[in-house]
């Protein structure tokens, strides 16, 4: 049971936004990946881009698990190849695992024009998350029950 603290993270020129670093595992090849992913409040679920597939060895159509079409943002849809992953937070230095998940089935687009997503449902869940925008830091605290 802990309570890490992280920065909020300005990549190139966009506004600051709540970044974490975390290390995805392909559970099949134990192949990973250290990335910056963007916690986000509005997103039911985690969604990769495609370069996570590739980089994790996988190919991104023949070996999903299954594919959908989900809701984006306003009435857009878009299309995902679902695909096993372990998604491991890592520590505000990035040095250690500090928490790690079971497998997790996670959509990937056939495209690199969103950042690596968390979402809701199959992440953020396990979690108690504060958003301090006056401090630009974000709290994430691993007992989520008041």
């Amino acid at each position: 049971m802990a309570t890490w603290i992280y920065p909020f993270y300005k990549i190139s020129d966009e506004i600051i936004r709540p970044w974490i670093p975390i290390k995805i595992i392909n559970p099949k090849n134990d192949k990973t990946i250290n990335i910056l992913a963007l916690l986000d409040t509005g997103a039911d679920h985690c969604v990769f881009p495609k370069f996570v597939a590739e980089q994790a060895t996988l190919d991104l159509k023949a070996d999903a698990i299954s594919n959908e079409t989900m809701q984006g943002l306003a009435e857009t849809k878009i299309e995902v190849w679902k695909h096993a992953f372990k998604i491991h937070l890592l520590s505000p230095d990035q040095k250690t695992v500090v928490c790690k998940s079971k497998d997790l089935i996670v959509g990937c687009v056939d495209h690199d024009n969103i950042p690596p997503i968390l979402g809701f449902s199959n992440f953020m869940c396990d979690f108690k998350i504060t958003f301090n925008h006056a401090t630009k830091k974000i709290i994430i605290d691993d007992r989520p029950k008041i």
